[in-house]
C-alpha cells in the first residue's frame, strides 16, 4: 500500500521524532518507484544508485514536496466544521450552552476521515520482521534472550526508523487493548516465531527419524512426515507413557553351555508390572515361537511361571512378554552352546581325543586373544581350541617374545564328556621348559 507521506507529515507535523521517521519512509519509497521504472524499461539499477539515489535528479511539486496551499487544504480536509462535526449549544434546539455539542458526533467524523490516511493493525503487524529461526529471542525486538518482544518497544523501533513503512504509531494502546498478551501481542501469533515445522493451526510436521533424544522421544524414533499436534509432541517428550514390565529367570540359568550337555527341562518365572494401562496379555516364547500364553494375565501385575518339557540342547532364546494393549515389555535369557578350549602342561605326545586329554577345560565363546599361566616341569605347553575358529597368527611368551615359530600345529578329533566329537587346532610346544607362573597369549 502506497503511503501518503504529505497528509502523514501534516498530522504529525508537531512530532519531530515521527517526521524524521517518515522522511526515511518516503525516501525508501521514492527510491523503489525509481527502481521498479527503470526495470520495467529494462535497466538495471546498481546497488549504488538504488542507494544514493541518481545524480541531477529534480525535486517534483506534489511528489517531492506541497505547498502552502496545499497544507492549508489538507487541514482544512480534517478540520471539524461547526454545525456539520459538532455543534457549540448555541444553535441547538433548546439553546443551552454546551449541553448540545455532539462530541460523539464530531469524534466519529474525524475518526472516519483520519482511518483513511492511518493504517490498519493488519498492515503494521505484516511489516513487522520475523525473528529468525531458533536464535532465543536474539532477533526479538528488545534483544534479550528468550523474551517476547512489547509494544513499547515495538513503537521505539518504529520511532527509530528501523521499520519502514510503518506511521500508525498512535493507535498502538488499540493494538494493546485488542492483543491477547499482557504486553500487547498475541504470542500465538505465528508471525511472531520462526520457522521449523510449527504452523498455525497448532501443528508440527516431524522430519523422520529423529538424531537425538528429547525427554521421552528416543534418538533413532520415526515420527514421520505427516503434521501431528504440537500437543501431542510436548506429551511425548515430558510425559513418556510408562510401558509394562516384565522380568525373567530359568532353572536352571541360562549362560553357556558345552556342547553335547542335554538340559531336559527349562523352569521359566516372570515378574509384571503394570505401567499406565492395565496388563491385559502376557506370553512366554522360545526362539521367537509362543509356548505358553497367559489365560488371565493380572490387570495390575504379579507372577507367572511356566515349565517346558521339551527342555534345551542348542542355542536357545526363552522370552517373557507383556502388554496393556498398546504398549510391551519384554525380559529374556539366552542358552549358548560352545565347544570347550583346553590348555595346560605334559610330557611330549600327549592325546587330547578324549576330553584334552586332562588339559584344563575352558568354556567359553570364540575369542581372538586368550591369556593363560602355565608352570611346567620338564614339560611342553599345550594349546587347542575348534578347528572351526581362526588358526593363530601370534604366540607371545611373558616376556613379549614372539615363540609361534616354536610350537607345532596339528588336527585332532577331540570327543568331551558329553561325547559330543569336534576338531580341533592341537598347538604342542616344541621344547621342554621348566617355568612358575609363565604366561602365553595365543592371538588369532
Amino acid at each position: 500500500m502506497k503511503k501518503d507521506f504529505k497528509k502523514l507529515k501534516i498530522i504529525f507535523q508537531n512530532d519531530p521524532e515521527m517526521l524524521r521517521s517518515l522522511d526515511s519512509q518516503e525516501q525508501m519509497q521514492k527510491l523503489e518507484e525509481v527502481r521498479l521504472a527503470r526495470e520495467m524499461e529494462g535497466i538495471k539499477i546498481s546497488k549504488e544508485v538504488f542507494l544514493k539515489g541518481e545524480d541531477g535528479y529534480t525535486p517534483v511539486a506534489g511528489l517531492d514536496y506541497f505547498t502552502p496551499e496545499e497544507a492549508t487544504s489538507f487541514k482544512k480536509e480534517i478540520t471539524p466544521v461547526k454545525g456539520k462535526d459538532y455543534f457549540d449549544g448555541k444553535d441547538g434546539k433548546n439553546g443551552r450552552d454546551g449541553k448540545d455539542a455532539d462530541v460523539a458526533g464530531i469524534e466519529k467524523n474525524i475518526s472516519a476521515k483520519l482511518v483513511k490516511l492511518i493504517p490498519t493493525k493488519e498492515e503494521i503487524l505484516s511489516q513487522i520482521p520475523k525473528p529468525k529461526d531458533g536464535v532465543n529471542g536474539k532477533d526479538g525486538l528488545n534483544g534479550k534472550d528468550g523474551e517476547n518482544p512489547k509494544i513499547e518497544d515495538v513503537v521505539d523501533e518504529i520511532k527509530k526508523g528501523k521499520l519502514l513503512d510503518i506511521s500508525d504509531i498512535r493507535n498502538w494502546q488499540s493494538l494493546k487493548s485488542k492483543s491477547k498478551g499482557s504486553d500487547g501481542f498475541d504470542m500465538n501469533d505465528q508471525r511472531w516465531h520462526g520457522g521449523g515445522g510449527a504452523s498455525g493451526d497448532g501443528t508440527y510436521t516431524p522430519k523422520g527419524v529423529t538424531t537425538a533424544t528429547v525427554g521421552g522421544i528416543t534418538s533413532g524414533t520415526d515420527l514421520g512426515t505427516i503434521p501431528v499436534s504440537i500437543q501431542s509432541i510436548f506429551d511425548a517428550m515430558l510425559y513418556p507413557p510408562n510401558i509394562p514390565t516384565t522380568t525373567l529367570t530359568t532353572t536352571p540359568p541360562g549362560g553357556l553351555y558345552e556342547n553335547g550337555n542335554v538340559i531336559s527341562s527349562v523352569d521359566l518365572a516372570s515378574t509384571t508390572t503394570a505401567g499406565s494401562l492395565p496388563i491385559t496379555s502376557f506370553i512366554f516364547k522360545k526362539n521367537g515361537a509362543t509356548i505358553y500364553t497367559s489365560p488371565t494375565p493380572n490387570p495390575s501385575g504379579g507372577t507367572e511361571t511356566y515349565t517346558d518339557g521339551t527342555g534345551v540342547s542348542s542355542n536357545t532364546v526363552y522370552q517373557a512378554i507383556v502388554g496393556d494393549g498398546v504398549h510391551t515389555g519384554s525380559a529374556s535369557v539366552s542358552f549358548t552352546y560352545v565347544s570347550a578350549y583346553y590348555y595346560g602342561v605334559a610330557a611330549p605326545g600327549l592325546d587330547i581325543s578324549i576330553d584334552g586329554g586332562g588339559l584344563t577345560k575352558l568354556v567359553i565363546e570364540n575369542s581372538p586373544t586368550i591369556t593363560e599361566s602355565f608352570s611346567p616341569t620338564s614339560q611342553v605347553y599345550y594349546f587347542a581350541y575348534p578347528s572351526s575358529y581362526p588358526a593363530l597368527t601370534s604366540i607371545l611368551d611373558t616376556n613379549g617374545f614372539e615363540t609361534i615359530g616354536d610350537w607345532t600345529v596339528s588336527t585332532v578329533a577331540v570327543t568331551n564328556s558329553y561325547g559330543n566329537t569336534v576338531n580341533y587346532r592341537q598347538y604342542e610346544f616344541n621344547n621342554l621348559t621348566t617355568q612358575v607362573n609363565f604366561s602365553n597369549t595365543f592371538i588369532q
